[in-house]
């Protein structure tokens, strides 16, 4: 006999994360299929009750860097509240993300007395770099660890390249300058990148918002009782209590 679940997966952000979380189920023995969505934040497992179960898949997803929690009226409660909570903190990161950016844009296109100055820039990009990037470096630390990359690697690696080499630029610019290059600043290049993508998981999380509201209602469409035949006597009872041959 054969089961199947579903269950969430947080902590995915992109292909490589669904792939991570694939290859970790599918290499337990007695998992028959697996399916990973990474907008519904969810893995559909086939696999062999007499074998394996939950705890295991929980298991090799946290040894993977993700988290799994069994679907439940009651985590859709909870996920509502951590989805709102990260939609406000999404919100006010992209909106001060914003406003620092938008001056660095205008320094480094047009030059103007007091935005163009390199220490300026490096005053107003810190902030962005590492309070409103945070989240991402902290996911790209956690895939490495787990001798892994993703998406979150791409954008560490991306943003600080330009702000450490924009950091030299501005403070120990002698060391461009002995080597016969001359020096520049991509303050503009990593902030830009960390409020793009800030805004573009703002607009992610509002739609996963969305898709919670949608699966609660539908849970509770679900009967809770069913009406069975034991012997000669018909009986309710609980979802839960029905047995295979009732």
């Amino acid at each position: 006999m054969t089961g199947r679940i579903d269950f969430a997966v947080r902590g995915m952000t992109c292909a490589a994360c669904v792939a991570a979380v694939e290859k970790a189920l599918k290499g337990l023995y007695g998992v028959l299929n697996v399916t990973v969505n990474l907008a519904a934040e969810k893995a559909t497992v086939e696999y062999i009750p007499t074998i394996i179960g939950f705890s295991d898949f929980k298991r090799v997803i946290g040894d993977a860097g993700y988290t799994a929690e069994q679907i439940t009226e009651d985590f859709i409660d909870k996920e509502q509240e951590r989805r709102g909570k990260e939609f406000d903190d999404l919100r006010k990161k992209l909106v001060i993300s914003a406003i620092l950016t938008a001056p660095i844009i205008i320094g480094s296109m047009i030059k103007t007395p007091l935005l163009s100055e390199w220490v300026v820039m490096f005053i107003l990009s810190t902030p962005v770099q590492f309070w409103a990037g945070m989240r991402f470096h902290k996911a790209a630390w956690s895939a490495i660890k787990h001798k892994t990359t993703n998406m979150n690697t791409l954008i560490t690696v991306g943003t600080f390249a330009a702000y450490v080499y924009s950091v030299l630029a501005t403070f120990i610019p002698q060391i461009f300058v002995g080597g016969g290059i001359s020096p520049d600043v991509y303050y503009d290049t990593s902030a830009t990148i960390i409020t793009l993508i800030l805004l573009g998981r703002l607009l992610e999380a509002k739609a996963k918002g969305r898709t919670s509201e949608a699966i609660k209602r539908l849970m509770r469409l679900q009967p809770k009782t069913a009406k069975i035949i034991r012997g000669d006597t018909e009986q309710e009872v609980l979802i839960d209590e029905v047995m295979l041959g009732d």
